[in-house]
């Protein structure tokens, strides 16, 4: 992919305990956007942001992330235009050709658990995955499913791909059949705790507010992101950054929960980095 097929990328510098989340740098009025033309002041998102923060402290990240990517209004993916394509934001790998969705159709084919399995896509964006996989999979199963939280996007697949049901999420799915679930470049757009390596062992990494400028503290872990933590992450060094994906463990969890037979293909680029004393691990275990 041209960028991996990763869309918008979180960068966490190695923190101190309080540093900007425009720049990483300290919190001035330059750092948060005065002087570059950047009016973050008249943003809602931003003001609703603001106004949590200042009514009940200190934001998981994983929440913030939330806002960011997927507020109705202003997020990322479900606010706007479709964002992959060659016409936007990034492209992923089917946007540029066919050999990689042709061998994912016919291993879908393949893997369907029963003769009467769905097929589903996970984050279908522009629909050229799924076209692709759709053209390779036996017509005779039930609908094909698209699912995708962008109202652009649902609305540019409702019109581009016949035969296809288009859905916000998983849930709207009827419970209890059997499927298939492609999901291409989607863990790495559910949104991720932070967490720091310490000596007596976890410090969760929070969006807070000093003066007008949003910066990230150190704050104590929640139960969950203390247990991931040291269930995946147990042998980082002290000052070790690490990406907490609570949220693909619910979400694996749900669709097992939702459905009878699943055959799941997830497809993402997976990397531990270390910088320093920041290790970065970003993916989920189950992946």
């Amino acid at each position: 992919d041209s960028d991996g097929g990763q869309g918008p990328q979180v960068v966490t510098p190695n923190l101190g305990h309080k540093e900007c989340l425009v720049h990483g740098g300290p919190c001035t009025q330059d750092a948060i956007g005065v002087g570059h033309g950047l009016n973050l002041h008249s943003l809602p998102m931003r003001l609703r942001i603001v106004q949590r923060l200042r009514a009940t402290g200190p934001m998981p990240f994983d929440e913030y992330m939330e806002w960011c990517l997927y507020d109705a209004d202003e997020g990322f993916f479900s606010a706007g235009p479709v964002r992959s394509g060659k016409k936007g934001d990034f492209v992923t790998s089917p946007e540029i050709s066919w050999a990689f969705g042709v061998p994912v159709g016919e291993w879908a084919d393949d893997a369907a658990p029963s003769d009467h399995a769905s097929l589903v896509e996970v984050g279908a964006g522009s629909g050229a995955l799924l076209r692709q996989i759709a053209d390779l999979w036996t017509s005779n199963r039930d609908p094909v499913y698209a699912v995708e939280r962008s109202v652009e996007a649902r609305r540019h697949l409702a019109g581009h791909l016949d035969g296809v049901v288009t859905v916000e999420s998983v849930g709207e799915i009827p419970r209890g059949i059997d499927v298939v679930i492609i999901a291409n470049e989607v863990l790495d757009n559910m949104p991720a705790a932070l967490a720091r390596r310490v000596d007596d062992g976890w410090v969760e990494i929070a969006v807070d507010i000093d003066g007008e400028a949003l910066v990230l503290v150190d704050v104590p872990a929640r139960v969950e992101v203390l247990i991931w933590c040291d269930d995946t992450f147990s042998d980082v060094p002290v000052g070790s950054v690490v990406s907490v994906q609570l949220s693909v463990s619910e979400w694996i969890s749900d669709v097992f929960d939702h459905f009878a037979k699943v055959s799941m293909c997830l497809i993402d680029r997976s990397e531990e980095r270390r910088v320093g004393k920041e290790c970065r691990s970003r993916w989920s275990p189950y992946h």
